[in-house]
């Protein structure tokens, strides 16, 4: 999954939105629903720094012990994305270690250049929240990306399919107006209107979308890669 989405998706989402990439390793990135930082290692070479996000105490503990987490440019907190995070970040956040899981750091910056999300947008479970959040870390004119899953050529819900596969007890949500209740429900596929219309109905300018190449979702289990798209926008100056 992060060769995929690291090596090809990411640049060509930015370039596609319009960012030089020659800035690439000037810019300053926050990863927002870092996992267990599969796509951390690639988001470090390309940029100037990565700041790792990561709510689940489960998937920072393993990301906390990877690699990837001692690198000089990469800092980390688990904590979750909501309107007030943008202040959270002038102050101590949990960043534990494997020797310390109590570990508070201040994080580098309080806003960044720009903001990414890959495959996380499905298990948001309240959007307006989340956007704000994302959008009180931007510096002005910053842009955020987020890579999703879409529909395959023939119309299918591959959302839908691959979560199924893996749990079939999960529930589909389609309404992107509606909050999800609980980890047991994800949303289905997007279409770059559909993905689109989150970022403009939270505040963000300079909208886009387009297909990129496809995300090995789950894992390293052997699954072809599924198509994706990415959509764009950024804080208004």
């Amino acid at each position: 999954m992060a060769k995929v989405n690291g090596e090809k998706n990411i640049p060509n989402a930015l370039i596609a939105a319009g960012i030089d990439p020659a800035t690439f390793k000037t810019l300053d990135l926050l990863e927002v629903g870092a996992g267990v930082g599969t796509v951390t290692p690639y988001l470090s070479d390309m940029f100037a720094s990565v700041h790792a996000l990561e709510p689940s105490p489960s998937m920072m503990a393993v990301l906390a012990k990877d690699p990837v987490a001692a690198r000089d440019n990469v800092t980390y907190s688990q904590h979750p994305v909501t309107p007030s995070t943008g202040a959270e970040f002038a102050t101590p956040l949990l960043s534990p270690t494997p020797a310390d899981r109590t570990r508070k750091v201040v994080p580098p910056r309080a806003q960044f250049d720009v903001a990414i999300c890959t495959l996380v947008v499905h298990h948001v479970d309240d959007f307006g929240p989340f956007f704000a959040g994302v959008l009180s870390l931007l510096k002005p004119g910053g842009i955020f990306v987020a890579i999703e899953f879409r529909r395959d050529d023939d119309g299918k819900d591959l959302s839908k399919q691959y979560h199924l596969e893996v749990a079939p007890h999960l529930t589909p949500v389609s309404d992107d107006n509606a909050v999800l209740p609980d980890d047991n429900h994800f949303r289905t596929a997007y279409s770059h209107e559909s993905l689109g219309a989150l970022f403009k109905k939270n505040g963000y300018v300079d909208v886009g979308a387009t297909d990129v190449d496809g995300c090995q979702a789950f894992g390293y289990d052997g699954r072809k890669a599924v198509p994706a798209i990415a959509a764009w926008g950024r804080k208004p100056q």
